[in-house]
């Protein structure tokens, strides 16, 4: 099996252990994490630049080098530049093939969009026709695919507490599986900015909302410390707000929901 040297940037920190792309890519090569570009076959790009709030001493290292490459160019922001792209600085004789990554909601910078990017293919949300791009909704990270042959860690699911089935998602919720429920609907958000308040309202003139995550916290009766599918496998409905309006963007939100047996909002 060929070695491919992997450089990936702005990913999240569990990249090589979590991420359906990485496994892919784990199945036709033998994939190495490289901490140097220079030595890299391959880059992978994601949007993450400058959040280093969920990132590990390892990446930011590896973004401080970055940024020192950088200023060599005058490149005040990561995330914008009137003279060069990231890949410009990075990779000047474009001698990688390069990546771009996104699951998160798109929009015209150059981390979210793939169009702005100046990568050579792209994975992630919008719907763009273009050979050199492939749609993966966010939510295709939350499906078990080792009946096609990619097998990942249960570390890859926490949040959910195991992959969702395909069949989880084509059978419906019955009647009766319904009647069973509690007859609340939950949220699970870190906050009730416009207009996620007024679904809630809305929600409560017909049944009880419990709110959990962040924003529920402040309550220890609803302090979010059970994985998503024994949570939610009580509710009726889960409301399911996106982060944002987008043609293509469909994150795990109502995904997990039906997985859960409950009936997303």
């Amino acid at each position: 099996m060929k070695t491919l040297k992997i450089y990936h940037l702005g990913t999240h920190v569990k990249f090589e252990v979590e991420d359906l792309v990485w496994c892919i890519l784990c199945t036709s090569f033998n994939c190495i994490a490289t901490e140097s570009i220079d030595q890299a076959d391959l880059v992978i790009r994601g949007v993450y630049f400058g959040n280093t709030g969920r990132n590990s001493l390892r990446y930011l290292k590896r973004i401080n080098g970055i940024a020192q490459r950088l200023l060599k160019f005058k490149y005040t922001s990561m995330s914008n530049s009137d003279t060069i792209s990231v890949r410009s600085a990075l990779d000047p004789g474009k001698n990688k093939i390069w990546i771009h990554l996104s699951g998160e909601k798109p929009n015209n910078s150059s981390d979210s969009s793939f169009l702005n990017s100046d990568c050579d293919f792209g994975i992630g949300h919008e719907p763009i026709a273009s050979s050199n791009y492939f749609r993966m909704p966010h939510w295709y990270q939350s499906i078990d695919w080792s009946r096609e042959g990619f097998h990942r860690s249960e570390n890859a699911f926490y949040r959910l507490g195991k992959p969702i089935q395909i069949d989880e998602l084509t059978q419906g919720l019955s009647s009766h599986s319904m009647s069973q429920k509690n007859g609340r609907c939950a949220l699970i958000s870190s906050h009730l900015s416009s207009p996620r308040d007024i679904f809630v309202d809305e929600m409560r003139k017909v049944m009880p909302v419990d709110i959990y995550g962040l924003f529920g916290d402040g309550n220890p009766q609803f302090r979010s410390n059970q994985c998503k599918r024994e949570l939610l496998s009580e509710y009726s409905m889960v409301l399911a707000p996106e982060n944002t309006l987008h043609p293509g963007y469909v994150t795990e939100k109502i995904p997990e929901a039906f997985a859960c047996g409950a009936f997303p909002v």
